[in-house]
């Protein structure tokens, strides 16, 4: 995170690493807070978004905004607008392993399921597999129906439920069983499993789908004669070497 500031920029939106911006969180939190927001009604934050969020997102000093080594947000800001309408929060990253956990999809209710969260899932999800990451996993918790279809709607992967594999403590105190249950998208599932083409389609269109296939199929082409250039010129390196 620290190394790749970079903005991702789409037709809808931009992605932004939070990197403790108080502006932006100060944002991300009125336009989560339930009231009147960008032409929208107001409703029922609690319900609505942050019953199955653990983290108190009440300050810009809230733990969602912040980065370390292994985990970090993004804010997802309107390119129309300017305003910011969501965050995706990665953690668990590994490296090594070429794995990492998308925690958190939280947007205003006026700009979830649409075209905002989904350029932006796609946008994240596409940098990560093409530096080469190979699992983006992801946990919600059994009672997040919501959650778990947005899960498979966005092409990942049921793994299986834990049952009462933790305890959450209740605004009166008390503590409930929680089960949590996995999701994954594999790299495999990105590419040669449609996931990519399947969520292109529904950011840019079936014209804008085909002009992509064909500069993938392009990019491809280039990439086979580079490799056939790369072993003439092994065997040929090689014929001088025997002479």
């Amino acid at each position: 995170w620290e190394s790749r500031r970079d903005a991702l920029v789409g037709s809808v939106v931009h992605l932004v690493p939070a990197m403790g911006d108080r502006k932006l969180a100060e944002a991300f939190i009125r336009a989560t807070s339930g009231a009147p927001f960008d032409g929208g009604g107001s409703y029922d934050a609690e319900r609505k978004i942050w019953g199955f969020v653990k983290e108190d997102c009440s300050t810009p000093d809230s733990t969602l905004f912040g980065s370390s080594p292994t985990s970090g947000s993004l804010f997802v800001v309107d390119s129309k607008t300017g305003n910011v309408v969501g965050l995706l929060r990665f953690q668990d990253d590994c490296p090594e392993h070429l794995t990492i956990t998308l925690s958190h999809v939280i947007f205003s209710p006026k700009y979830a399921k649409g075209p905002h969260e989904t350029e932006a899932l796609f946008m994240a999800m596409a940098k990560l597999f093409a530096l080469g990451y190979r699992r983006i996993a992801h946990y919600c918790d059994d009672g997040d129906f919501e959650g778990k279809k947005a899960a498979e709607r966005y092409g990942f992967t049921f793994e299986g439920t834990s049952l009462k594999n933790s305890l959450i403590e209740m605004p009166d105190g008390s503590l409930v069983s929680q089960s949590t249950c996995a999701f994954a998208m594999l790299n495999s599932d990105w590419s040669a499993g449609g996931a990519r083409n399947h969520l292109f389609k529904k950011v840019y269109g079936t014209k804008a789908f085909k002009k992509d296939a064909e500069a993938r199929k392009q990019e491809n082409e280039q990439d086979e004669w580079v490799r056939i250039g790369e072993r003439l010129d092994a065997k040929a390196k090689e014929g001088k070497k025997e002479k």
